[in-house]
């Protein structure tokens, strides 16, 4: 909650100046140095990624910056897990570690609360302590430790490997930015090899989300966990804080590539 709370304030200080918008889960927000891409690049970039960000929380984080910048580009990241849930009631945390923080007259933050979880989710308003308590059996299987230390999250069924939910939500993101004059450009962090291989019919998703890009004129798809260049980005296990995430020498190695990619 602390992270989210800190992002929303810095996104409302910096309103009117980003130009520049990095939207996902944990793996936009842990990988993507948003200093060292302006440093880069010469924008005004914002990383609006948070915990378990599922795609209608990016999608409303997106309206919300919108709201106040002049978005000239978004990036967004893709992790697969999001764009395979169902519903989003079904990890209400990841609505309200941002409409815990969102701006009481945003629009967005009741629209969001609505889609989530209908009047049950305005009534946690009241009681916004409750956000923070979890059963054992609601904790996520990211916080598990597989055996071989690069356990899949989630095996992809190869015919449907978006759910109904995920594509809903990327339409609604790419429609969005196709109607403001956004760019738009869809992106994954790299993960460890290991990860992949436990993974089964990941190639499917990466097929998917390419063929959805090539029915919409200039979007583009970035696969990083598939970057076979070993001189540009040199990631070793010791880049990685769990099976999945960056740490911040992995995430200063990425940006660095992804600056030279964005180029």
């Amino acid at each position: 909650h602390s992270y989210s709370r800190v992002m929303l304030q810095e996104l409302y200080a910096d309103a009117g100046n980003i130009d520049t918008l990095f939207l996902g889960s944990s793996h936009c927000y842990r990988s993507v140095d948003p200093a060292a891409v302006d440093a880069a690049l010469g924008t005004h970039s914002f990383n609006a990624g948070s915990s378990q960000q599922l795609p209608d929380g990016s999608y409303y984080m997106l309206r919300e910056a919108a709201a106040e910048n002049d978005l000239k580009t978004v990036y967004l990241e893709m992790f697969y897990t999001g764009y395979n849930e169902s519903r989003s009631a079904n990890v209400p945390m990841a609505c309200y570690l941002l409409t815990d923080h969102m701006s009481a007259a945003s629009p967005n933050r009741y629209e969001y609360l609505w889609e989530m979880g209908g009047l049950a989710g305005f009534a946690d308003l009241l009681l916004p302590a409750r956000h923070g308590i979890a059963s054992p059996r609601a904790m996520p299987a990211l916080w598990r430790v597989p055996k071989d230390g690069f356990g899949t999250l989630l095996n992809l069924d190869a015919d449907a490997p978006l759910s109904d939910f995920g594509w809903e939500y990327l339409n609604k993101i790419a429609d969005f930015c196709e109607e403001n004059g956004i760019r738009l450009v869809l992106f994954t962090a790299p993960l460890p090899s290991a990860y992949l291989y436990n993974t089964d019919n990941y190639q499917s998703y990466v097929d998917a989300l390419n063929t959805f890009c090539a029915a919409r004129d200039g979007l583009v798809y970035w696969d990083f966990s598939l970057w076979r260049d070993w001189d540009t980005l040199h990631l070793t296990v010791g880049d990685y804080s769990d099976a999945h995430h960056l740490n911040g020498a992995g995430a200063d190695k990425f940006t660095a590539v992804l600056c030279d990619t964005i180029r």
